[in-house]
């Protein structure tokens, strides 16, 4: 295990950056695409659960690209860089609050507020990821996810609010491919 106490926030941010993985986006990308054309197909017939897999699928199919690829994965990496900690930790805050999501969509009996809050609140992470690496496009990439999540919501017909808000959060992972810096 590194000590880290002495190293400056420059160095934490390189150290970070180089140890990342440009997987993540991509995986994000695949998963929220695949659940924009499950939606359509499936229509009201989309078991709910679906949503809830979309934000969680990422990281183990992340690591299945590294490993496919030949490079380190985000577990084989030093777990006690205070970098990597944040995001994991962030990780855990927003698998908590997705309950409130879960309550509040129930209580609204609506898949889209499902979808909605799901894709922003799966969205914050890209905040602390773009400033450990001290990239601004992770919190240009929440934030066009969210105004693309919000229009998704407020202008798609009724029927089709779910796979617009999974589309506009699958191009928001196009900003984060081409703009988040690589390692």
């Amino acid at each position: 295990m590194t000590d880290y106490s002495n190293r400056s926030l420059g160095e934490l941010r390189q150290t970070y950056l180089r140890d990342s993985s440009d997987a993540m986006p991509i995986a994000g990308f695949i998963c929220w695409a695949a659940l924009a054309a499950l939606a359509w197909y499936l229509g009201d017939a989309l078991p709910y659960w679906a949503i809830l897999i979309a934000p969680a699928a990422p990281l183990p199919l992340s690591v299945l690209i590294d490993k496919l690829r030949g490079r380190p994965t985000v577990f084989e990496g030093d777990s006690s860089h205070p970098m990597t900690q944040l995001f994991m930790r962030f990780i855990s805050v927003i698998g908590v609050m997705m309950f409130f999501v879960i309550f509040a969509a129930s209580e609204a009996g609506s898949m889209a507020i499902l979808a909605l809050g799901v894709g922003l609140l799966s969205g914050v992470i890209w905040v602390p990821h773009g400033w450990s690496a001290d990239d601004p496009a992770g919190l240009i990439q929440f934030l066009l996810r969210a105004a693309l999540c919000f229009a998704a919501y407020f202008l798609a017909p009724d029927a089709l609010a779910v796979p617009a808000i999974a589309a506009a959060v699958a191009v928001s992972y196009i900003h984060a491919i081409v703009f988040m810096k690589k390692p």
